[in-house]
């Protein structure tokens, strides 16, 4: 495959943009981003027929692989979305943004007690090395989930190309990368995080390729539908 200078799924699949989502206090960016990926990467595999918002709260509750709002191993989000799946948000509804499960155990219904909880889930998952390989996969399929170390100044990021000047490690972070490029000389990730629409961007950032190792975790599996 030819590989451009610069490419941003936004414009590429214009109308299979995911929702920027808020975590809030709650460590499940891994659930969230993966949710992103296999939602943005579904939309794009219909042609934009099922476009839908994927409950990353189902997965902070049911997978028990991962630590809901203690964290999480992107491996395994994927193995949960392969053979379990996760509903629509609109079923289970985000609410572990205090850094609390809304409750105890796994919902075996909707909350829309009309609704039914049809799962979507993942197939072929692959971890993905290499940055042609990474940029390939994205221009393919769509995103892909990375995973990196966070430093403090990341949360003040504003625009341009983001790498860390202020070395307190806040840990690890998780998002989807939507697309790369070229700006000042430097070579960068397009990110959709989950720290809302008004963080960075709106809700985007752009990260130095290399930055806290933003290429050594990289997931993401093909939509079953």
């Amino acid at each position: 495959m030819d590989i451009p200078m610069n490419f941003d799924a936004r414009t590429q699949w214009r109308g299979c943009v995911p929702a920027i989502r808020d975590q809030q206090t709650c460590g499940a960016c891994w659930a969230f981003s993966a949710n992103y990926v296999l939602a943005h990467r579904l939309c794009i595999a219909t042609n934009g027929q099922t476009n839908v918002v994927l409950s990353p709260e189902y997965q902070v509750q049911c997978d028990t692989m991962n630590k809901a709002c203690q964290g999480g191993y992107l491996k395994y989000s994927w193995t949960f979305l392969e053979n379990t799946g996760t509903p629509l948000d609109t079923c289970i509804p985000y609410a572990s943004g205090r850094g609390t499960f809304s409750s105890g155990t796994c919902p075996t219904q909707c909350k829309i007690a009309s609704m039914s909880m049809s799962k979507y889930k993942a197939k072929n998952t692959r971890y993905i090395t290499g940055i042609n390989n990474i940029k390939t996969a994205i221009m393919t399929y769509g995103s892909v989930q990375a995973g990196f170390t966070v430093y403090r100044d990341l949360t003040g990021y504003k625009s341009g190309v983001y790498k860390h000047v202020v070395s307190t490690v806040l840990g690890g972070h998780a998002v989807a990368l939507i697309g790369f490029g070229v700006e000042g000389g430097s070579n960068y990730w397009l990110a959709a995080n989950s720290w809302g629409p008004n963080w960075g961007m709106s809700g985007y950032f752009k990260i130095a390729q290399g930055e806290g190792g933003i290429e050594n975790q990289v997931y993401a599996g093909e939509a079953v539908y």
